[in-house]
């Protein structure tokens, strides 16, 4: 009976210190996915910031080309509107 008693002490600190090296690996696989999560967070983070930032840059794009093709049509549309107005002012003085 001695002997059973021991094996099984035996047994039950196998036992025991196959269960710390199970939860110690446990731990370490928890602690790595942690930091993997952590580095995917920030690089959404930066993707979301790059993402953000392309968009204000277009929106500024098209609002700086917007204008600049206001200011090219009404450069080229003023010579127009000058001989127009050349044109209406000949045409008074001939009337009179």
């Amino acid at each position: 009976m001695g002997d059973d008693s021991t094996a099984q002490d035996v047994s039950a600190a196998q036992d025991e210190q196959t269960v710390e090296l199970d939860l110690d690996q446990l731990r370490l696989e928890l602690q790595e996915a942690q930091t993997n999560i952590d580095q995917l967070t920030e690089t959404s983070k930066r993707a979301l910031a790059d993402l953000q930032n392309y968009r204000r840059r277009v929106e500024e794009e098209r609002a700086h080309m917007s204008r600049f093709a206001t200011a090219g049509l009404l450069r080229d549309l003023l010579p127009v509107i000058d001989n127009f107005h050349r044109a209406s002012t000949h045409n008074r003085q001939e009337v009179r």
